[in-house]
């Protein structure tokens, strides 16, 4: 009798910030690490855009769109980012990160969800770790 053994794989996940300034946002990227890993979660790739003061924040997210592309094509199953106004910072961009998640298959999780509360998740909720058969 042949009996299966379960893997446990880890959940992947990219980090994401956005600096307000030219410097790497260093103190955000570590909230969105430790948010990854009380989770159980394995942060596998750091992203963080430069909007420079006067500059609408969609208009520097170039290293967001390279973490969604992530999650896309599986190489995490989603996304852990530093604040939600960031990236939707509007209805019609928090409705569309929304179908994007759901469409995909992935999740983003912020630690700052601004109007809707700290910890805030878009998309289906990961376990963690996810257990495979062998």
């Amino acid at each position: 009798m042949r009996t299966s053994r379960l893997s446990l794989k880890p959940v992947k996940t990219s980090l994401y910030a956005l600096s307000t300034g030219l410097s790497k946002p260093t103190p955000a990227l570590t909230d969105c690490e430790i948010l990854a890993k009380k989770r159980g979660w394995q942060p596998v790739g750091e992203f963080w855009d430069c909007a420079p003061p006067g500059c609408t924040r969609l208009d520097h997210a170039q290293r967001w769109a390279a973490a969604l592309k992530q999650a896309e094509i599986g190489m995490t199953r989603g996304i852990v980012a530093s604040r939600l106004d960031d990236v939707a910072p509007d209805a019609a961009a928090y409705a569309t990160l929304t179908a994007w998640a759901a469409d995909h298959c992935t999740f983003v999780l912020f630690v700052d969800g601004g109007r809707y509360g700290p910890h805030h998740l878009i998309g289906p909720a990961p376990s963690a770790p996810t257990a495979k058969a062998a």
